[in-house]
């Protein structure tokens, strides 16, 4: 299955506090519509945790695993988004383990981080 069909989507939200991303659940199999129901079994990360940019493109870290209604129930791995150029925080899971998902639900809050960069030096 092609890793771009799992990529979750996006929403950008902007409070008066800070910027987050929201990943809303993405096309887990082919002909996916927002009438199938998909079920979280596990996440791999946790509040708080930092999720790093995809170093590899073509081997995306997992983000969790979700049961389908595909080929009689599969187990499907959704990736880290390609699209993270830097680290993020995970501000809230918005669906737990065994909680029912359809295309297009908010899943996950993320913050990005302020990249860091090293002091320039001058030389005098």
């Amino acid at each position: 299955m092609p890793t771009k069909e799992l990529l979750p989507t996006t929403n950008n939200v902007s409070d008066e506090k800070r910027d987050v991303l929201i990943l809303q659940v993405p096309v887990c199999f082919p002909g996916m519509t927002k009438q199938h129901q998909l079920t979280v079994l596990g996440w791999y990360f946790k509040e708080g945790d930092i999720i790093e940019p995809p170093v590899d493109l073509n081997n995306l870290p997992p983000l969790l695993n979700v049961d389908a209604p595909y080929d009689g129930g599969s187990e499907i791995t959704v990736p880290v988004p390609q699209f993270l150029r830097i680290p993020h925080r995970v501000v809230s899971i918005l669906k737990p383990v065994k909680a029912s998902m359809q295309l297009g639900n908010p899943l996950i809050t993320l913050e990005p981080l302020a990249s860091q960069v090293p002091p320039h030096e001058c030389g005098g």
